[in-house]
């Protein structure tokens, strides 16, 4: 709460129509998150139709690439301003009084919508060509190492452009990796196949690459070597 009135997050809020509860989520990274209890406020709200991009699409659209590099915005729906107007219906209550958002908080029912909205207007040029994003995920991707560094340089010039601060703790850049978890959609009881290397691969875990592991990656190569059940579509060929 302290940190949010600091950077001018929220403000005090008297006599507010509407009035939200406080709920503390647990992230997967072991930090605690304050989230507000909007349901009441987003069943009065109309829902917002701007869609989102499909995550299907989205793989395909990686193919083909050689470099990619993934970006998440910094607390990406508090960097879209409030309308002023607007800033009392999104009040919630503490041991301290109410407070409301001056900024775009996370569960209210069109925050996704309307950060699509924002980036797809951002990066409209280059989605599809080196860019695809979805809500506060951003991707940039080269079919060639050498351009790499060029498209980088072109994304994050409209982000300075725009003033959007990245997270540096779930940004990754030069990513050659993961092709696997990307097609395991595609790999029938693809768990199975690759529980056993995938569990030596996390963090908790000490790594310790045995047999077991040496074989279950040799049947997932014939495996994914085997005729195609499922291949991208290239343009000018026959299906």
């Amino acid at each position: 709460m302290d940190k949010l009135l600091a950077n001018s997050s929220v403000r005090e809020s008297k006599y507010p129509q509407w009035v939200a509860n406080v709920v503390i989520v647990k992230k997967k990274n072991g930090k605690w998150r304050m989230c507000v209890d909007f349901t009441d406020l987003n069943m009065a709200c109309p829902k917002d139709s701007f869609p989102l991009p499909h995550i299907d699409q989205l793989i395909d659209a990686m193919t083909w690439h050689e470099l990619l590099s993934f970006m998440d915005a910094y607390s990406g729906y508090n960097q879209i301003l409030m309308e002023e107007e607007d800033e009392e219906k999104a009040t919630f209550i503490t041991h301290k009084g109410t407070y409301c958002y001056r900024v775009m908080p996370f569960r209210l029912k069109n925050a996704g919508a309307t950060y699509q909205r924002l980036v797809t207007k951002m990066f409209k040029d280059h989605l599809g060509k080196i860019m695809e994003v979805y809500v506060d995920d951003m991707l940039v991707k080269s079919k060639s190492k050498e351009h790499h560094i060029d498209h980088l340089k072109e994304a994050l010039d409209i982000l300075r452009q725009y003033s959007m601060k990245l997270n540096p703790e779930r940004c990754a850049f030069g990513v050659t990796s993961g092709r696997i978890a990307a097609l395991s959609r595609f790999i029938s009881r693809s768990s199975h196949r690759c529980h056993k290397f995938f569990n030596v691969l996390k963090k908790d875990n000490r790594f310790l690459w045995n047999s077991k592991c040496i074989e279950a990656l040799r049947e997932l190569k014939a495996y994914l070597s085997s005729p195609l059940l499922h291949a991208k579509a290239e343009p000018g060929k026959c299906l």
